[in-house]
């Protein structure tokens, strides 16, 4: 499904590589800032259905338009033919065996976590607690967007300034806030749809901000021949974590409440933070290291 993670970041190496991404993400925001506003008029205009039916053709679009790359792969496969269980078991090997690799498998499988319990409920607290309707809730996404551009257009500055492993833990403080935020809340309509935009904007610009880096440091520290089963792997840990947050996060919401279970992502969100200020190698990373040798 994400094309770009495997065909796009194959075209990077290290001393180019923060400026691809940021450059890949600052393309990706912009769709972000502009996508939510138009998706609330369209739900408020067509009602939802349609608007569903025309996001899924801007998918088929998207996937006619992927059929035009073309691509070159000029990486030699030495060990061909070995099967998908011994390319899986080297990508896991990888990971384990190197610290950096695996600090970012642990701190991403647990951020995506903790997203998937607040975006579980995030909607529903919009609309039900807040009473924020769709054009005021996609008017609030698209600050995050505006979040997600801010961060794309200034990673690389940040990162040659602050270091790449410290602009890593500081994006994670700033969701952790975004979602700390989210459950404070409150008051008129007006009110809560400009906090709400306002809390989307931190939270997306922090974010971005952390997936740059995440993804560049990623990338430059692993062999060429070993950048797909790589990716494979770093996704297993991450996307698997996905679907038991939101289960947690529903689960949490029907006992403790909406509010109460974002207040508690946020708490837990600024813990992940403090483990990657001790226990991460990953914040020692000033700099993107040299293309890793087999």
């Amino acid at each position: 499904m994400r094309f770009h993670s495997q065909h796009g970041w194959a075209c990077c190496r290290s001393k180019f590589c923060l400026s691809s991404v940021s450059c890949a993400a600052c393309k990706t925001s912009s769709g972000a800032l502009i996508g939510p506003g138009l998706a609330g008029g369209l739900i408020h205009v067509l009602t939802a259905p349609f608007a569903i039916v025309l996001d899924a053709a801007a998918f088929l679009l998207s996937a006619l338009l992927l059929r035009r790359v073309v691509s070159r792969n000029d990486v030699p496969h030495a060990n061909e033919g070995h099967g998908v269980w011994r390319e899986i078991g080297e990508g896991l090997k990888l990971v384990w065996q190197n610290r950096t690799l695996w600090g970012l498998a642990w701190l991403a499988g647990t951020w995506q976590f903790l997203h998937h319990m607040q975006v579980a409920v995030l909607i529903l607290f919009a609309t039900r607690d807040l009473g924020l309707s769709a054009g005021a809730i996609g008017l609030a996404f698209a600050c995050g967007g505006a979040g997600c551009f801010l961060a794309s257009a200034t990673a690389q500055r940040l990162s040659e300034r602050l270091g790449i492993g410290n602009v890593i833990v500081h994006g994670l403080i700033l969701t952790a806030f975004g979602w700390q935020a989210f459950g404070l809340i409150g008051g008129p309509v007006w009110a809560a749809t400009l906090a709400l935009g306002g809390a989307m904007l931190v939270f997306d610009f922090g974010a971005v901000l952390y997936g740059i880096n995440y993804l560049a440091l990623r990338q430059a520290i692993t062999p060429d021949r070993l950048l797909g089963r790589m990716t494979a792997t770093m996704r297993f840990f991450t996307v698997a974590s996905a679907p038991l947050g939101s289960l947690v996060g529903g689960a949490l919401a029907t006992a403790i409440g909406l509010r109460g279970t974002l207040l508690t992502v946020g708490v837990l969100g600024l813990v992940l933070s403090g483990a990657a200020v001790m226990w991460s190698p990953v914040r020692r990373h000033r700099t993107l290291p040299a293309p890793a040798a087999e």
